[in-house]
Parts: structure tokens; C-alpha cells; sequence
């Protein structure tokens, strides 16, 4: 017995050398549930305020990218809503495509564990901008009618969502970020081209990239799309 229990203490202060100089890290490098709340509230802040891009969302929006998260602390945090709202927040490009990201990793998470993510319930938008109030709501509603004009020709809901959110932010940077009526007039415009039952190749070439956000928006609203797009071999 005694030469059982030396063994064992040998055994245990090696491990407990080891230990001391290579810590063994978290295997999943989850979330917990505090991280979660302080991710939340920041996002909250964040949205609110309707700030530019800072490095600070970047790096929040990299940390939820990479680490891994539970369905409890999912739910009990509320994290997903914050992280949703930033859908409509005006993110560069490649930030709105890592908040899909997160979302649609989430939404794996908790339909793997047995809870159903509830539909996304998105009526179409009315071709107005009377109820939008501010300027985060208007670039909202542009976002929102783009993109519904867009998936006439794809289930690809992110690419759809992701090519309306560069037009809208080309749109944003030529009238000096403003978003008062000759930015709106000009965004119906070019929604009302995207919607045109007689433009699917206008709609093909948006969203693979054959025209890009800044050609788009260039373009004059009397241009022939059609004659257009044949010239590009894209009809």
C-alpha cells in the first residue's frame, strides 16, 4: 500500500508540474454565460448610438465568429437578438458578412439541440420611406426594399442581402451620408430598376458581380438594361 500511494503522489506531482507550466486551455474556448451578457450590452450600446465602424465591433464581431457557444447560454443571455439587430445596422460589407455568419451558426446550434429557430418573419417593405424615422430606419428600409427586389432571382437570401447593402452604402457615400430626399429619390429609383419584371439579367449581373454597386448606381435610370447587358455579353 505504501509503495501504491508513492507511485500515485510521484504520479500527481509531475501532473501537477506539467500543469503549472503548459495550463491546459478550455477545449472548446466556450462562451460562459457572464461573456455573453457583456457581448450583449456592448452591441446594445453600439446599435443605439447608430456609431461608424470602430475596431471595437470589429473585434467583438471576430470573437463570436471563433468561439463556440451553447444553446443555455444562447438563450439565457439573449446575445442572438443584439447580434441580429446589427442586420440593419450599416456594416461594411464584409462585417454584415460575418454577422450572417454568426447568425446562421447560431441557428445550426440550436436546431442541432432540439429547439426550433422560429421563421424569420420579413413582409415585404412598402416602396415608401413614411415610416422610417432617422437615418439608421431610412438606410433600414433601403436595405430592406433592395434586397427584396433582388431575391426575385435567388433563395440566396445572404447574397441578395449583401449586394443591397453595397448599393445602399454607395448610394449613402454619394450624397455625402445624408439621407434626405434626394438620396430616397434616388434609391426608389434604382429599386424600381432592380424590381423591373423586364430586368433579370439587371438582377443576375448584381448579384454575381458582373455590374458592381458603384457601376449600378452611376448608371442613368434611362439606360437600357437589357441593350446593356448584351453589350457585356451578360443577356
Amino acid at each position: 500500500m505504501i509503495i501504491i500511494r508513492m507511485i500515485f503522489n510521484h504520479f500527481y506531482n509531475v501532473l501537477t508540474i506539467i500543469s503549472f507550466f503548459f495550463p491546459m486551455s478550455d477545449k472548446t474556448g466556450g462562451i460562459s454565460l457572464e461573456e455573453a451578457g457583456t457581448f450583449r450590452d456592448q452591441l446594445k450600446e453600439f446599435y443605439e448610438n447608430a456609431e461608424q465602424e470602430t475596431k471595437f465591433i470589429r473585434d467583438v464581431l471576430g470573437a463570436l465568429k471563433e468561439r463556440s457557444i451553447t444553446k443555455e447560454v444562447l438563450i439565457s443571455s439573449k446575445l442572438g437578438i443584439e447580434v441580429n439587430k446589427l442586420r440593419k445596422a450599416p456594416l461594411k460589407e464584409d462585417l454584415a458578412a460575418t454577422v450572417l455568419e454568426i447568425l446562421q451558426k447560431w441557428r445550426s446550434i440550436m436546431t442541432a439541440n432540439g429547439v426550433s429557430a422560429p421563421p424569420e418573419k420579413r413582409p415585404l417593405p412598402k416602396e415608401s420611406f413614411k415610416e422610417a424615422k432617422g437615418p439608421l430606419n431610412v438606410r433600414e428600409k433601403s436595405v430592406e426594399m433592395l434586397k427584396t427586389a433582388l431575391t426575385q432571382e435567388t433563395e440566396d437570401a445572404v447574397k441578395a442581402e449583401l449586394v443591397a447593402i453595397s448599393i445602399e452604402e454607395e448610394l449613402y457615400r454619394e450624397f455625402g451620408e445624408q439621407t434626405d430626399q434626394p438620396y430616397k429619390a434616388k434609391l426608389r429609383s434604382k429599386y424600381l430598376n432592380i424590381k423591373d419584371a423586364a430586368n433579370t439579367g439587371l438582377r443576375h449581373a448584381l448579384l454575381n458581380k458582373r455590374i458592381t454597386a458603384e457601376q449600378f448606381c452611376a448608371m442613368s435610370p434611362a439606360v437600357n438594361f437589357p441593350l446593356f447587358l448584351r453589350r457585356l455579353g451578360d443577356g
